[in-house]
């Protein structure tokens, strides 16, 4: 897996278009639009998709809204903003490139295809991709700038998951618990530091006991290990597990469906996912 940054401007003004307003002038310029084009302005509201699908080809049907959008002076400036994030973010990923994508393979034992990142102004707070569409993902959040790589790696392999997965799983959000561990790990290879949270979950407690099998803890090592990442869990817990050494050398896709085959019905499961579904209407726009 390789990831190439590039600024694309369609993606980004249809978030700016689409989403909450990030100042009051932006505000007041997507009402004038909406007041004046509303046919056009409404079109828009689904060509998301279709940016994501092909952002290099993509040309709009009807480009009348974007290019009035490209001479407004608070879009200049949320370019300028995306434009320094993409440089800030290659800079830090070509320094950390070998170490963060190595420990990738190590991990997960995938090999995951290369993936074009489409940067967006950081105050959006935006993570967009399309299942089964292609190698895309949309980014823009307001993160330290390594934090913000390693965010974008964990919805990489969330997609990736989800797609692999299909609907075979019982409870897709064990695919959210094992990428939280999966993310804690690599950065705690790549910068040596982070720490694994359970907050008293039994769902995520046992899955952590496995996913330290799966980095190759043997069970009767799990015990003296605890104290490393500050962690006291019932010892009953431990008795219910069972020696899974076979999960060392498998590979993240394995793993997972071991562990929703395991787990997913424990009483404990109160693990929300988050919510990245775009919910904006047309309508609230004026």
């Amino acid at each position: 897996m390789n990831l190439k940054f590039v600024l694309n401007e369609y993606i980004l003004m249809w978030n700016l278009l689409f989403r909450k307003s990030l100042s009051k002038a932006l505000n007041e310029k997507k009402q004038k639009i909406w007041l004046n084009y509303k046919r056009q302005y409404g079109e828009l509201q689904t060509e998301r998709v279709n940016i994501l699908k092909d952002p290099t080809n993509y040309i709009p049907n009807d480009d009348t809204v974007y290019n009035i959008m490209r001479d407004d002076n608070e879009y200049k400036e949320c370019l300028k903003i995306a434009s320094k994030y993409k440089f800030t973010l290659n800079r830090i990923f070509d320094i950390e490139k070998t170490n963060i994508l190595n420990e990738c393979r190590n991990i997960t034992r995938l090999e995951v295809d290369d993936y074009l990142v489409l940067i967006v102004d950081p105050r959006l707070k935006v993570v967009e991709y399309e299942e089964f569409l292609s190698k895309v993902i949309c980014y823009g959040k307001d993160l330290p700038d390594l934090d913000s790589i390693f965010d974008i790696i964990y919805n990489i392999y969330k997609k990736e998951s989800l797609e692999y997965f299909k609907d075979e799983l019982n409870n897709k959000n064990i695919i959210d618990i094992v990428l939280d561990f999966l993310l804690c790990e690599i950065k705690r290879r790549v910068t040596g530091s982070g720490s694994y949270v359970l907050n008293d979950n039994k769902l995520k407690t046992k899955i952590y006991l496995c996913f330290l099998m799966y980095l190759g803890v043997r069970i009767e090592e799990i015990d003296t290990y605890l104290p490393k990442d500050g962690i006291n869990i019932d010892k009953n817990i431990l008795i219910e597990l069972d020696d899974n050494r076979y999960l060392y050398k498998k590979n993240l896709y394995i793993f997972i469906k071991y562990c929703d085959e395991h787990f997913f019905e424990d009483e404990n499961d109160n693990y929300e996912e988050e919510d990245n579904t775009i919910n904006i209407k047309i309508e609230e726009i004026g």
